[in-house]
């Protein structure tokens, strides 16, 4: 039987998105669950969608058919999903389904989650570049913050690698704050 699979993943100083379609075709030792029979044919296939939802809650659906399907290395522009250039931090849901042309027609699904955290580790990169390093310096504030910063951001990335949503909600909560508190507002 047929099983979706797909990667995205967030680039382009976190305006944008890829999308990969990554189901690929069957082969009977490597891909028992790809395209191509005794599975359905890519020529089965009558409608893909990609439905968004962003850590706001806000649902995007976009038409995976008009993008030249099966869609390889789609680039998804920001704008497009949000109403800010800028992709948010934080908690996003991904469903990519297909229905076929067959009778009766099928319907495929596969969801996956992923934990975003573009903004906050911009705004870390910007606070070390706020430290003074010279020889003489009495104050070490920036030095002080950005160290501080920059721990809560690796526990940032280990609680998103390991798909921690309460942790990582709580993490990103306070590297927000102490990047605000920097003056740092945007990448």
């Amino acid at each position: 039987m047929l099983s979706l699979n797909f990667e995205i993943c967030q680039v382009g100083a976190c305006k944008n998105l890829i999308f990969s379609e990554t189901t690929g075709n069957y082969d009977v030792d490597f891909n028992p669950t790809g395209y191509g029979a005794p599975n359905i044919e890519l020529t089965d296939v009558a409608t893909a969608t990609l439905s968004i939802t962003d850590p706001t809650g806000t649902v995007s659906i976009l038409d995976m058919m008009s993008h030249g399907f099966p869609t390889d290395d789609l680039t998804i522009d920001g704008y497009t999903i949000t109403s800010t250039t800028v992709l948010p931090d934080g908690l996003w849901s991904f469903t990519y389904a297909i229905t076929t042309n067959l009778l009766p027609s099928e319907t495929y699904v596969k969801t996956i989650s992923k934990l975003f955290y573009c903004n906050a580790d911009c705004c870390v990169t910007k606070m070390l570049t706020t430290v003074d390093t010279c020889d003489c310096c009495n104050d070490n504030t920036a030095l002080n913050n950005y160290v501080k910063v920059s721990t809560f951001l690796e526990s940032l990335k280990k609680a998103a690698n390991c798909a921690d949503v309460l942790n990582f909600s709580n993490i990103l909560k306070i590297v927000n704050k102490l990047c605000k508190n920097s003056g740092c507002k945007t990448c």
